[in-house]
């Protein structure tokens, strides 16, 4: 498995729960929103695709949205594991072998 498949499938579970509890819950707008970013993860073919992705991601906090506490939660340690992954791949690009 390649990287980016690696990436996709190591974030997809997580969006997953977060949506479905934003529908849940009555979140729809923020379910839009990680909803979109959901589709760009998965369609990520390549690491610009994916780096867009993890930029778009970030902006996560400033996009308006009002989460409530289970929600922001989630988000939280969405936005840590995807930190997590952006600073393996820094790490594996900085010292090609």
């Amino acid at each position: 498995m390649d990287a980016i498949t690696t990436v996709r499938e190591d974030l997809k579970p997580e969006f997953t729960h977060l949506i479905e509890y934003l529908n849940d819950s009555g979140q729809l707008e923020a379910s839009t929103f990680f909803t979109e970013l959901l589709i760009k993860l998965v369609s990520a073919q390549d690491e610009e695709a994916l780096l867009s992705f993890f930029l778009d991601l970030s902006t996560t906090a400033f996009v308006g949205l009002t989460f409530d506490d289970q929600a922001a939660q989630l988000i939280d340690d969405l936005l840590a594991h995807s930190m997590q992954i952006t600073e393996t791949f820094s790490a594996s690009t900085d010292h090609p072998h």
